[in-house]
């Protein structure tokens, strides 16, 4: 399976506005100097030199942008549900995706797995070997180990204030 990366282009404001409160009662934050995402009028009242222009999503040309390449991956691999991060303190984009695979000590003859990749500009990816799962009698594999629960579809934050470096990734 592969893993694709469609590049959204949003709102594009080209302008000074100046805001007042609309008739309708809406009232934006105290500040005129303050910044808003003008996805509707519903906070203006008046706009000058206001160019407001919506752009379609284009599909990444470099489709797909990551492969199932090892055994673990054989039958899909997505980030469905799954967590991607850009990390500040490494300058990285850090990826938790799900494998997928036949399995016969599984329920249904397949397995499930969380695998993590890294990526410095989002388009090109490494899955470090972590050393945690043995898979065909190895551990070289990016698969991460689950305690006492299976891990589906989860979700990851970066704890900044956690004192131990080894903790400051949270999944839930």
């Amino acid at each position: 399976m592969r893993i694709f990366l469609m590049v959204y282009l949003g709102v594009l404001l080209q302008a000074v506005v100046t805001v007042q409160t609309s008739s309708l009662g809406n009232t934006p934050p105290s500040s005129k100097q303050a910044k808003y995402l003008f996805v509707d009028n519903s906070i203006l009242q008046s706009v000058k030199n206001l160019k407001r222009v919506l752009h379609r999503p284009q599909p990444y040309p470099g489709n797909p942008i990551m492969m199932g390449t090892e055994t673990w991956e054989r039958w899909l691999i997505g980030v469905n549900g799954r967590a991607a991060i850009y990390d500040e303190e490494t300058k990285e984009f850090k990826m938790w995706y799900g494998a997928y695979s036949s399995d016969s000590g599984m329920p249904m003859g397949q397995g499930y797995r969380v695998c993590y990749a890294v990526s410095k500009d989002g388009v090109h990816w490494t899955k470090p070997v972590l050393g945690q799962v043995n898979w065909e009698g190895s551990k070289k594999n990016n698969i991460l180990g689950w305690g006492e629960n299976w891990m589906r579809r989860p979700n990851v934050i970066k704890d900044s204030h956690e004192p131990d470096p080894n903790r400051r990734f949270k999944m839930t």
